[in-house]
């Protein structure tokens, strides 16, 4: 009896001492303060890919201007303008410069609208990477 007492009261000890503050220190606070273990669980999210998805064929290039016009699939046409922070690809990996493209070529990418200005952020020349089977 005098054993079950003392594991008792030395639960009840560990119990109160590993337990993270509850209340904040302002007494009129509303919300109790998040136990340390649940706010180390919390994990960040998913930055989202910024950029609209694009690809077509070039039908006009100003290498001076540092603009291509690419029309898609449906017709439509966009002009696109580079940047430096502009990454060229030609296939999966191989770097490229716009200086490399030609009329004609298939190309796809990402760009950013900026005040009406579309920016590629990032160019691949060649087709459509198809997607590996798993």
């Amino acid at each position: 009896m005098k054993t079950k007492s003392i594991v008792l009261a030395i639960t009840a000890a560990l119990v109160a001492v590993s337990t993270p503050q509850i209340f904040a220190e302002d007494a009129t606070a509303s919300t109790p303060a998040a136990p340390a273990a649940l706010a180390t669980e919390a994990k960040p999210e998913k930055a989202k890919a910024k950029g609209e998805k694009f690809s077509g064929s070039i039908t006009a290039i100003d290498k001076a201007a540092g603009t291509l016009t690419v029309k898609d699939g449906a017709g439509a046409e966009k002009v696109l303008s580079t940047t430096g922070e502009t990454k060229y690809r030609r296939g999966e990996s191989k770097a490229a410069k716009l200086e490399e493209y030609a009329v004609g070529e298939e190309v796809n990418g990402k760009y950013e609208d900026k005040a009406g200005k579309l920016e590629v952020l990032a160019l691949r020349f060649g087709p459509k990477p198809v997607k590996k089977a798993e």
